[in-house]
């Protein structure tokens, strides 16, 4: 499908007339928003694909107020995007009116038939609308298709609010120009998407694990070990070998050592030289110490959560180890990977951007 956006307009109503829609111009790309508030700060969200890149990004309001905007936050496979006021201007968002809850959307999407409505500001500060029937209403996203056939979508539109007797329901997002069809992102699936930023969460047992006290003392013991190349006293019960070449297999322990956080125990890894069935030509010191943890939340906040254990992972680590270099690298497709190193060791956390999170100790060998 392609991301084009839409506007062939008609009906245009005066300024002001809407609190929640902005206008979107980021470096020529137009597009639309909406304003929601978060304590004293005012962001917009919209199509990630219109500020992509963009290198200047301003939003105007329905009263012509207009104002400087970074991007913030970017959820790429959703094609959205958070918006921050530069300077903390709050002003736009006074009498914006998100709503406080997205329950009855899927009872006004399925009785709405052809009572939709897209709507935005134009760059001139007018309100746009354009008259749209459902085609199909699914748990994240809904198809509409112009009412009449003298209207078209065309560029313009994406990021602009899909509207049903007065509240707001969708955000659109892309159109298929072979069929003239947008896609619509509806508001209780963006909620769900973008709610860990703007509103509180319930507590996460590993973040409350990763900053408890316990943690740091025993990532304290196992780095001691790790810079005194001793990392062989917390190897445990044998686990299992893999052979890696000709000759050379690595054998697994569980370490007698367990991290809160993390639900098993890590494994301990050594080399094992030319005996294939058993392991009596270990090396003395271990590869390295792998704690890994695999998560399942809903797909809908799984990636941002996901995120926010990894932060809060990677700080802590940091603070046990400030004098250490910190590497920081993001890989395609939300994966992360942050290293700390000192004197040829390693202290290694990685993120798939999916389901799981790593923390790995490697000795300077």
């Amino acid at each position: 499908m392609c991301r084009w956006t839409v506007l062939l307009v008609l009906m245009f109503f005066p300024p002001l007339t809407f609190t929640q829609e902005v206008s979107v111009n980021a470096s020529g790309r137009e597009g639309g928003g909406l304003l929601r508030a978060r304590g004293s700060d005012c962001y917009a969200i919209t199509a990630d694909h219109v500020v992509q890149e963009a290198t200047a990004i301003t939003v105007t309001d329905g009263g012509h107020h207009q104002a400087s905007v970074s991007l913030t936050k970017e959820y790429n496979s959703e094609d959205l995007a958070i918006l921050s006021f530069d300077g903390h201007d709050r002003a736009m968002c006074n009498g914006s009116r998100w709503p406080s809850h997205t329950d009855g959307i899927g009872n006004l999407l399925k009785n709405a038939g052809a009572n939709g409505k897209l709507v935005k500001l134009t760059a001139g500060g007018a309100v746009a609308q354009m008259p749209v029937t459902m085609t199909h209403i699914g748990d994240g996203q809904v198809i509409v298709r112009p009412t009449g056939d003298q209207n078209v979508i065309a560029r313009g539109w994406s990021g602009s609010a899909l509207e049903v007797n007065g509240s707001i329901v969708g955000i659109l997002l892309s159109v298929d120009p072979s069929t003239m069809l947008g896609t619509v992102s509806r508001l209780d699936y963006v909620r769900a998407i973008v709610g860990p930023f703007f509103e509180p969460t319930d507590p996460d047992p590993f973040l409350d694990s990763v900053a408890s006290p316990d943690f740091a003392i025993r990532v304290t013991s196992l780095l001691d070990l790790l810079v005194h190349n001793k990392l062989e006293a917390v190897k445990g019960e044998y686990q299992g070998d893999q052979k890696i070449e000709e000759k050379l297999f690595d054998n697994s322990y569980y370490s007698l050592v367990q991290l809160p956080g993390f639900g098993k125990p890590g494994l301990v890894h050594f080399w094992s030289h030319g005996c294939y069935t058993c392991r009596s030509h270990l090396d003395k010191h271990p590869t390295s110490l792998v704690y890994s943890q695999s998560f399942d939340d809903p797909i809908r906040v799984k990636n941002d959560l996901l995120e926010r254990r990894f932060d809060a992972l990677s700080d802590r680590i940091a603070a046990l180890i400030p004098s250490w270099t910190r590497n920081s690298y993001h890989e395609p497709v939300n994966e992360r990977r942050d290293e700390y190193v000192k004197n040829g060791m390693k202290v290694v956390l990685d993120s798939d951007g999916f389901h799981n999170l790593g923390l790995k100790f490697m000795p300077g060998l």
